[in-house]
């Protein structure tokens, strides 16, 4: 548990115990050194990338992106929007091809912190983060991502809701 993150399985969200992550090599040292030597190279397509389904999926009023507050500096590690019926948009682009990720799993209904007695049914203290995680996705944006594959996303998108 301490070394994954409080979780036995990877590629889950459901943390049963406190954990943490402080796994790293010399290898991956190394290969995080190189890597920011081109951070702002990333910077710069990253937020390219989400320039373009912005300028895509804007008019779809059923996606809404993450507002940033203006003059702040933003580099999009994903490319996180709320939409309508997000589960089974998610379903649809998973069906299409698109590697999807959906929000984190709220922090309060985590296994890990049921000790706290937070009254799940009733309390509405987290109303946001139990919101986000039931209508917000996380659309493909590695740097390298080619312009067709994210036209071919935003097509589905598209498709979902109607729309060409």
């Amino acid at each position: 548990y301490l070394r994954n993150q409080g979780r036995l399985e990877r590629g889950s969200f459901i943390h049963e115990e406190i954990g943490y992550n402080f796994r790293i090599t010399d290898l991956q040292a190394a290969i995080g050194l190189v890597q920011l030597s081109k951070i702002d190279d990333i910077c710069r397509k990253k937020g390219e990338i989400l320039a373009r389904y912005h300028e895509q999926l804007d008019d779809v009023e059923q996606i809404r992106f993450i507002r940033v507050t203006e003059g702040s500096d933003y580099v999009p590690f994903r490319i996180a929007v709320f939409a309508d019926r997000a589960m089974e948009l998610m379903k649809h682009l998973e069906k299409e091809g698109v590697q999807i990720r959906s929000f984190f799993y709220p922090l309060h209904l985590q296994p890990a912190f049921k000790h706290l007695a937070v009254d799940r049914a009733s309390d509405d203290m987290f109303k946001g983060a139990k919101e986000a995680y039931g209508n917000g996705l996380c659309l493909p944006s590695y740097p390298g991502l080619p312009h067709d594959d994210l036209d071919y996303v935003c097509s589905k998108v598209k498709e979902f809701y109607g729309g060409s």
